[in-house]
């Protein structure tokens, strides 16, 4: 999910009214969420495997201080399983 920064700009306008960035914010971060999240459920990101072996290597952990964090979770489009990073590892769930 892509959560728009906020932006540390004027958010109303003189009438009280939201301004066009401030509109923009929004509309941006209510779209992702709907796509992302719903009565029904958590979509996942869907990533193949070559994707995720890309985001895994080029983001190496720092001791300490990954950057891609434990607990990241996606659906492997690839495999058709949902896989997430455990210890900097990248881990197959097993549904049952």
């Amino acid at each position: 999910m892509n959560v728009p920064n906020l932006n540390i700009t004027k958010f109303v306008d003189k009438d009280g009214y939201l301004t066009a960035d401030a509109q923009l914010m929004f509309t941006t971060l209510f779209n992702e969420m709907q796509t992302y999240l719903s009565n029904e459920g958590l979509l996942f990101p869907s990533q193949t495997t070559a994707n995720i072996a890309t985001i895994t290597a080029l983001h190496p952990p720092i001791t300490g201080h990954p950057l891609v964090p434990n607990g990241l979770t996606w659906y492997n489009s690839s495999t058709n399983q949902f896989q997430g990073l455990v210890n900097e590892v990248v881990k197959t769930f097993t549904v049952t």
